[in-house]
């Protein structure tokens, strides 16, 4: 029976990836870059360094404060307080800015808060003959008050209420938006996600003429994948925009080492790229993270940055672990003598120097203890396996039954896997 479970595991993986190398197949862009002309184009520019710098793909990877925007069903996902705020460096004289702050609310699912602002100041103003009259400026905002919650363990959905401004002179329009979002955890590792944004969205102007703007529907459907012993992350987004056509996104994510990691994402065949820093400490876990793409108004490069704080992101990856199974272990392993105390059940995403192991107070764990951490390798392909020792790690937190580590020391080249196992370091802790 598991041997047929991975074996269906493996076959949607397979699938997954086939779709993916057959919908990014070279050639195949289907529409025009560019929709400054339409209403609301600043809501079209994206948010966040992270997403932007993978090609504007989240849909299905939805899984910090930015999801409000991209697909607020991913705020189901979210069990941690998080503030993230975005600037970014435009050419001439535009300034656009990104705040938003996730709060979970328990069993109520998660809300979200957040702000966009694009403006552009000092601008010139005309008389029919040319000549300088006076300066004037230019605001547009988007006020999102997002909800997200799990409706079972795998499907998750939200929605978004949206208030807009724009300020152009001495005129003013406001109006109301609304999104919607599914995400749904095909298996351990692939998720797919779906947004409906700007669902009868209208502004209206203070004018006399008191112009009415509906702004255009866009639908985005994604896909995300996740390897289980990798710290990467590959997703892609379709996108759908009405009156522009489809545009095609996709972009990966790596942690090179211990909460450095670096981005490459493809927009509708313009390349992108970034890079964070994450830092996790005892009660926040704060990250920094850089994008470098093309600006779709005038063809330049534009450089941001996201600062993010999590709060007490240990708590947040306890409620993902799966029932301990003590008893899991393969090969020479299982022989070890004095026999193992504990081993690796599951690395956390962000930070694979991070890790949950199944042991807790009821097995003597205590805060500073020292693991030594072990794997069953062949040295080559005519020997058997052996156990090595390939680092230690250091206990940080305990729960009622598992309990946080970060490595201590590791050997070069190794990082740590599932299904590693712990024996209790002699002398220490």
């Amino acid at each position: 029976m598991l041997y047929r479970n991975s074996q269906e595991k493996f076959v949607k993986k397979l699938i997954f990836i086939g779709v993916l190398i057959f919908l990014f197949r070279p050639g195949e862009s289907m529409s025009q870059d560019g929709d400054g002309g339409q209403p609301g184009a600043f809501l079209r520019m994206g948010v966040g360094a992270r997403a932007i710098g993978m090609g504007r793909t989240f849909a299905a990877i939805a899984n910090d404060a930015s999801t409000s925007y991209w697909n607020p069903a991913g705020l189901g996902r979210l069990n941690v307080k998080e503030l993230m705020g975005t600037y970014s460096i435009l050419s001439m004289e535009r300034n656009h800015n990104y705040t938003a702050l996730a709060l979970p609310l328990r069993s109520a699912g998660t809300l979200g808060l957040s702000w966009i602002n694009l403006s552009v100041g000092d601008i010139e103003g005309r008389d029919m003959f040319g000549q300088i009259t006076d300066m004037y400026s230019n605001s547009e905002n988007a006020y999102f008050l997002s909800w997200g919650l799990p409706l079972n363990h795998s499907l998750y959905a939200g929605c978004t209420v949206k208030y807009i401004t724009h300020s152009l002179e001495n005129s003013r329009s406001t109006g109301y938006g609304f999104d919607l979002g599914v995400l749904y955890k095909i298996d351990d590792g692939i998720n797919i996600g779906f947004s409906i944004q700007d669902i009868y969205t209208r502004v209206k102007w203070n004018t006399d003429a008191e112009t009415r703007e509906k702004y255009p529907m866009a639908l985005r459907f994604g896909g995300a994948y996740f390897p289980e012993n990798f710290p990467l992350t590959i997703g892609f987004d379709i996108e759908n925009i009405q009156n522009r056509g489809v545009t095609f996104h996709t972009g990966a994510e790596v942690n090179v080492y211990q909460g450095f990691g670096l981005r490459l994402g493809l927009d509708n065949g313009h390349f992108g790229t970034g890079a964070f820093i994450s830092v996790p400490m005892k009660k926040l876990n704060f990250q920094t993270d850089y994008s470098f793409t093309e600006d779709p108004i005038d063809k330049t490069y534009i450089h941001r940055f996201s600062l993010s704080l999590k709060f007490a992101p240990y708590d947040y990856y306890f409620h993902v672990h799966k029932d301990p199974n003590p008893d899991k272990l393969n090969g020479p392993l299982s022989l070890m003598s004095p026999a193992p105390d504990a081993r690796v059940i599951k690395i956390l995403d962000e930070h694979p120097h991070l890790a949950l192991i199944n042991a807790s107070y009821e097995s003597g764990i205590k805060i500073d203890m020292i693991f030594e951490v072990y794997r069953s390798e062949s040295l080559d392909k005519q020997s058997d396996e052996q156990r090595m020792l390939i680092g230690t790690v250091k206990v940080i937190k305990i729960e009622d039954k598992v309990s946080a580590v970060r490595v201590d020391w590791m050997k070069e080249g190794y990082l740590l896997q599932i299904n590693d196992v712990l024996v209790r370091q002699q002398g220490r802790k």
